[in-house]
């Protein structure tokens, strides 16, 4: 009768045990659930990353307040903008496209010179291993670093441009590697390297008083 009673209790229990929530959350797709975002709406194919390196590309100009700036873009991007930098963002999988952004920048946190702009870009690395790709000036005196990681999952090219004080820093930053097994390498990443250098190394600073691109022109007097 004892032994009858204790097994009762003892699947009682599990019974119990089995609806407990544990106070951990259910896993989840990256994105799930947040509005507007890939993970909620993207097909299985959409986490396959495409190849733009053949995509054109065209110049834009654009301004974070009074500071006018001209960067080449692929076309067709979501764009996004606050006070302090613009961003652009392709609108087929946000969390393995690229993305491009320009921020304004201290004057005084301006590299000094190249091998200054190196040290920066080898800064922001989220403690992954990451090799310097390319270290070059740019056409209109800044700099540009790549960097990447070796398994061809990462690519960040960062760049600085400046007129007078007006100084801004251009990133474009694509990542496939998301944490799931299937995940794969760049889709041809020396080309798309050359392809984002290409966009980086093409933004510039308007001078101070430059005309808005956008605006009418004015008649002659």
């Amino acid at each position: 009768m004892h032994r009858s009673i204790s097994l009762f209790l003892t699947a009682g229990a599990l019974l119990v045990g089995c609806g407990k929530d544990d106070g951990k959350a259910p896993a989840k797709d990256p994105g799930a659930g947040k509005a507007g975002s890939a993970g909620a709406t993207a097909a299985p194919d959409d986490w396959k990353p495409q190849d733009h390196s053949d995509e054109p590309i065209a110049t834009v100009h654009d301004a974070i307040g009074a500071l006018r700036f001209a960067i080449d873009l692929p076309g067709d991007l979501d764009r996004e903008a606050t006070d302090h930098y613009v961003h652009w963002g392709f609108k087929r999988n946000p969390f393995i496209e690229p993305s491009i952004t320009v921020q304004v920048i201290d004057p005084a946190l301006y590299p000094a010179d190249l091998d200054s702009a190196v040290r920066q870009a080898n800064m922001i690395t989220g403690g992954e291993e990451r090799e310097v790709a390319t270290r070059k000036e740019t056409e209109s005196g800044g700099f540009l670093v790549t960097t990447q990681r070796q398994d061809g999952q990462f690519l960040r090219v960062g760049c600085w441009a400046r007129n007078g004080d007006a100084a801004v820093e251009g990133t474009f930053i694509q990542r496939t590697g998301t944490g799931r097994a299937e995940d794969g390498p760049i889709p041809n990443l020396d080309r798309t390297r050359r392809w984002a250098e290409m966009i980086c190394g093409s933004l510039r600073v308007d001078p101070p008083g430059a005309p808005d691109p956008a605006a009418p022109a004015q008649p002659a007097p």
